[in-house]
């Protein structure tokens, strides 16, 4: 019997949960990208990108390094941004009592 395969194979699914999305509070965090528009914290970002980079050999794949380390340092390089930020406009706010 002859039968002819091929290596491409359709995957479809489909993956549902009953549990609500979460909303914002506590424990929710979502990516600030307004501040991917300045061109120095993008170049703050390749530096870090480039310091990252070093880590993966200290991971067994791709996907393990980035979703044990890269996600967490991306989140703490735009956690930073953003304190950073609102401590200079407070201090502006309360030296020009606005």
């Amino acid at each position: 019997m002859v039968t002819d395969f091929t290596d491409h194979f359709a995957v479809v699914l489909r993956l549902a949960v009953d549990t609500p999305l979460p909303e914002r509070g506590k424990s929710y965090w979502k990516i600030d990208t307004s501040y991917l528009q300045e061109t120095t914290f993008r170049d703050v970002i390749k530096e870090q990108w480039m310091r990252w980079k070093r880590h993966k050999k200290f991971y067994p794949n791709d996907v393990t390094w980035w979703g044990r380390y890269v996600k967490g340092q991306t989140r703490r390089l735009f956690i930073c941004e953003g304190t950073s930020r609102r401590r200079v406009r407070n201090s502006l706010e309360h030296f020009y009592g606005v």
